[in-house]
């Protein structure tokens, strides 16, 4: 996968594709980006006009077929965010070049390329602030942030003090971003980077939970029971006329702390009383 900055990138090549398994390798290609996943939907990404590789490529997967050729502009994709943003205590760096001291500001080094995460969208900014309000006020220990995209509210964790952060996501494009960009903030002794569906398949009860994740997702982790073994939460990525869909999901156990409202999105903090914190049971978290 070749890194993309908004300076070498101005167009996207979608080949939408339906496969009946995952595919077995990737597109050759100089100007391929990546594979972003939504079985049995399947996305390729290009920096330039592809089909003939495409074509090429889906002769080797058995069963899939291209659906669908989209042209777009990658700002209509991802929203660019300025080379230094200022979110709450955080100093937001989207340049090639690491930003490590900015006087009072945490420093939070982010390569923007497919997954969401830039800081510019209003959920994003809502739990940063959510996070360093909560940081304030306690000193969580370990973290999961599950759909972490660009990993940016993971290392944001670790600058706050968390001193175990695990970085969940179901699609493998993002996971590559996360960790390029846990690497990129020298947080690589803090921050695991895991793909995976969910809570239940990594089994990483830690002390918060963050969750910005689209509202059908959302849903989905709320009606399980896993999310309810932490002792915070900080959820985003729902509209204020969502909440008390939310609000019907909370445990009798749940205390609301606080919440923080951008531009009509929300971030609500939860506090869980009588939490189990267990230790990581699955193998990748226990070898790391």
């Amino acid at each position: 996968m070749r890194e993309i900055s908004p300076d070498s990138i101005s167009k996207l090549f979608v080949y939408e594709c339906r496969g009946p398994q995952p595919p077995g390798s990737e597109p050759k290609s100089a100007a391929f980006l990546g594979l972003w996943r939504e079985p049995p939907y399947y996305y390729l990404f290009f920096g330039g006009p592809a089909l003939p590789s495409v074509r090429c490529w889906l002769e080797t997967q058995p069963g899939w077929q291209l659906r669908d050729v989209i042209e777009l502009d990658y700002d209509s994709w991802q929203q660019v965010a300025p080379a230094e943003l200022q979110i709450g205590p955080f100093a937001i760096r989207t340049g090639s070049l690491p930003l490590y001291h900015t006087g009072s500001s945490i420093p939070i080094n982010i390569h923007t390329g497919l997954a969401f995460g830039s800081g510019v969208h209003p959920s994003t900014q809502a739990c940063l602030m959510a996070l360093a309000d909560l940081y304030g006020r306690y000193a969580p220990r370990s973290a999961v942030d599950l759909g972490s995209g660009t990993g940016i509210l993971a290392v944001a964790c670790a600058r706050l003090g968390a001193s175990r952060v695990w970085a969940l996501d179901s699609n493998p494009l993002a996971a590559r971003e996360a960790q390029q960009n846990v690497s990129f903030n020298r947080q690589e002794h803090i921050i695991a980077v895991l793909v995976t569906s969910g809570l239940q398949a990594v089994k990483a009860k830690a002390e918060l939970l963050i969750m910005n994740l689209e509202w059908p997702s959302l849903c989905q982790v709320l009606n399980g029971e896993d999310w309810k073994n932490f002792g915070w939460v900080v959820m985003g990525g729902f509209l204020r006329a969502q909440l008390p869909d939310i609000q019907k999901s909370l445990p009798a156990n749940a205390n609301v702390l606080f919440e923080i409202e951008l531009n009509g999105w929300m971030a609500l903090v939860l506090q869980i009383r009588a939490s189990a914190i267990k230790t990581p049971s699955c193998a990748s978290c226990a070898s790391w």
